[in-house]
């Protein structure tokens, strides 16, 4: 999986919950992949290929389901982005230990 199927596919996670949970609060969905947040504010149109394409058309489709303007999204630049990275960090370790218990 490259990176840019990882963040769609973590985008789609999140829509999902979004929509089963019903909510109507304001949200902003915060991302490193520039291809990926531009492809979701419409800025970016140039076709994808292969998985990403899927997981991209997929994220599109859930954005057309959403209250209009309840989701936002935002780029943040690699380098700055070490609260996201301590977060994952941290998720990936608890996972590894409850796997191990």
């Amino acid at each position: 999986m490259t990176n840019n199927v990882a963040e769609f596919e973590g985008i789609k996670m999140i829509l999902g919950w979004y929509l089963a949970t019903k909510s109507t609060d304001a949200m902003t969905i915060v991302g490193d992949s520039q291809v990926v947040i531009w492809r979701m504010l419409g800025k970016y149109r140039k076709p994808v290929a292969g998985i990403c394409a899927e997981s991209a058309n997929d994220c599109l489709q859930m954005k057309s389901w959403l209250p209009y303007g309840k989701v936002n999204f935002e780029w943040q630049p690699r380098l700055s982005n070490d609260e996201c990275d301590a977060m994952c960090d941290l998720e990936i370790s608890e996972a590894t230990l409850a796997t191990r218990q």
